[in-house]
């Protein structure tokens, strides 16, 4: 429903007209409303309203009627954060980007027990959780930021003749341990990738592949990085 203060409040749609959709969890992200609801044939999902087209499910997570119960929702960075429940009945920490791209930040479950958050809060461009253990009685204060990584070299002014030797260097958080290498030579449409988990030295040794293109592109995802309190 909604309400502009002046006019009687009405509903904006009838997401399950069966029963009802249980919508909950307001939150304003990237000038949409987003919200939790079950339309009665995929469970509780994340949604997403503009204003003026009808509300859309941002994505069926676990395909079928399953709840995932995608709450709390809090934004940070530029991003949308929640938990799911997932297939085992266990809370994990989700984002959503502001094109709608839903993906797990990490694996939390070190324990088979079922487990939950019983919040998500921002702070000070972190996030922070209190992850409940059911079975072991236990809760635990996480938090998770985007640690920081920068690639120096090369840096858009750069001729590099196939075969020769270069070194692709940056800047990394020393929470980074290990980095993966990255290269595309399409505008960053398509990536090749150089190495795997290699060491966060700053630098690495490049044998330039047979692949000419003035399109070259060269990226280190930051890894995630969450820390048990």
């Amino acid at each position: 429903w909604s309400w502009d203060f002046i006019n009687p409040p009405a509903m904006v749609a009838d997401i399950n007209p069966v029963e009802g959709s249980y919508t909950g969890d307001l939150v304003v992200f990237n000038n949409r409303l987003y919200f939790f609801a079950d339309d009665g044939v995929h469970g509780h999902e994340l949604w997403f309203y503009d204003g003026s087209n009808p509300p859309e499910m941002v994505q069926d997570i676990y395909t079928g009627p399953y709840n995932t119960f995608p709450s709390p929702l809090v934004v940070s960075n530029g991003q949308l954060f929640f938990g799911i429940q997932d297939l085992e009945s266990r809370m994990e920490l989700w984002t959503c980007s502001s094109t709608n791209s839903v993906t797990r930040v990490a694996d939390l479950s070190t324990q088979p027990q079922p487990f939950f958050f019983s919040s998500i809060f921002e702070f000070n461009n972190t996030i922070y959780f209190c992850k409940d253990n059911f079975n072991l009685e236990s809760t635990e204060l996480w938090k998770y930021s985007d640690p920081s990584l920068f690639v120096s070299v090369p840096n858009a002014n750069e001729v590099w003749p196939i075969g020769t030797q270069e070194t692709i260097t940056w800047t990394a958080d020393a929470s980074i341990t290990h980095v993966n290498i990255e290269y595309s030579t399409d505008c960053g449409d398509t990536w090749i990738e150089i190495a795997n988990s290699a060491a966060n030295t700053g630098s690495y040794n490049l044998t330039v592949p047979d692949t000419p293109s003035s399109q070259c592109l060269v990226k280190i995802p930051i890894p995630t990085v969450l820390h048990l309190m």
